[in-house]
C-alpha cells in the first residue's frame, strides 16, 4: 500500500532477522468478495502470551465456531450491498487507518527488543509475540481498507480526526480543530525514546521495553474501545474489541513478568 513504517523514522532503519520473511507473510487471512470484511482479526485473541492449554484450546475452538457463525449472518446481511462501504472520515476507517500506524510502532519497538541483549526468555517472547500478532493485524487491517477501496495510508497526514478530543488521552481541553499527526497519537513513543530503546542492553532493555510497550498498549485501548462503541461496521466493532482485549491480557502479562524478575517500570 505505499506506507512508510515507523522503523523509516529510525535513526537505523530496522532490520532484525527474529521478524524474518515467515512471520511477517504466514498471516494471510481468509478473504471474502461478498462480505463487509476480510481477515480474521475478531478471532485472533489468544489470551495472554505464548500457546494455549489444552482447556484453553478448547474454549478457543468453541469461540472459532461462534464467530464463524456470526461471520456468516454478517455475510448474508451485507452481501452485494453498497451501503455497508463506510465513508472516509468514518469511525471505521479512521481506526483502521490509524491503528495500522500505531501498530506499526509496537513492531518496530519489538523489534528493538529482541535484538537486546535481554537476559530473560520470556521478556524476549514477550516481544516476539507483540510483533507476531500485530504484523499479521497490520495486515488484515490493510485488507480490509483495500477491500473498501481505501488503499492509501499517509503517515504524515492527520489522525485522530474519527474520535472526539475529549476522549483522546491526553487532550482533553484541546480544541477541535487542533491537528493530531501520527507521532501524537495515544501512547506513541517519542524518537528520542526509540532511540534510547534501539541502544539499551540488558536488564535496562527489559525494563524500559515493558514501559513504552505498556504505556503504547494503554494508548492503543483507549482507540480500540471507542471503535468498539461506536463504529459502523460489525467487523470494525468485534476487531477492535478484540485487539483491546488482547492488549489488556499483554499488559497483565507485561507486569506479572516485571514483578517476577523485580523490575522497576516507569509510569
Amino acid at each position: 500500500m505505499g506506507v512508510c513504517r515507523w522503523r523509516c523514522h529510525a535513526s537505523q532503519p530496522f532490520q532484525s532477522s527474529i521478524a524474518s520473511p515467515s512471520v511477517m507473510t504466514t498471516t494471510e487471512p481468509p478473504t471474502s468478495t461478498t462480505d463487509e470484511r476480510v481477515g480474521d482479526a475478531p478471532v485472533e485473541h489468544r489470551g495472554a502470551f505464548g500457546a494455549p492449554t489444552w482447556p484453553k484450546a478448547i474454549a478457543l475452538a468453541l469461540a472459532v465456531g461462534f464467530f464463524a457463525a456470526a461471520v456468516s449472518m454478517v455475510v448474508t446481511r451485507h452481501s452485494d450491498n453498497a451501503s455497508s462501504r463506510p465513508a472516509s472520515n468514518s469511525v471505521d476507517v479512521g481506526f483502521l487507518r490509524d491503528m495500522t500506524q500505531h501498530h506499526d510502532q509496537a513492531v518496530l519497538m519489538s523489534g528493538y527488543a529482541l535484538e537486546a541483549d535481554m537476559p530473560d526468555l520470556a521478556v524476549r517472547s514477550d516481544a516476539r509475540e507483540i510483533l507476531r500478532w500485530q504484523s499479521r493485524q497490520i495486515g488484515n487491517m490493510e485488507r480490509q481498507l483495500q477491500f473498501w477501496r481505501y488503499d492509501n495510508i499517509d503517515p504524515n497526514a492527520p489522525v485522530m480526526q474519527w474520535m472526539p478530543m475529549q476522549d483522546i488521552p491526553g487532550m482533553a481541553g484541546m480544541t477541535g480543530s487542533m491537528t493530531i499527526t501520527a507521532a501524537d497519537m495515544p501512547g506513541m513513543a517519542t524518537q528520542a525514546q526509540l532511540n534510547e530503546l534501539q541502544r539499551t542492553t540488558g536488564r535496562a532493555a527489559e525494563s524500559l521495553f515493558m514501559t513504552l510497550m505498556i504505556r503504547h498498549h494503554n494508548g492503543g485501548i483507549a482507540m480500540a474501545n471507542y471503535a468498539a462503541n461506536h463504529a459502523h461496521t460489525e467487523y470494525v466493532r468485534l476487531t477492535a474489541a478484540s485487539y483491546a482485549q488482547q492488549q489488556r491480557d499483554e499488559i497483565s502479562e507485561m507486569r506479572a513478568t516485571a514483578q517476577q524478575l523485580g523490575l522497576t517500570l516507569g509510569a
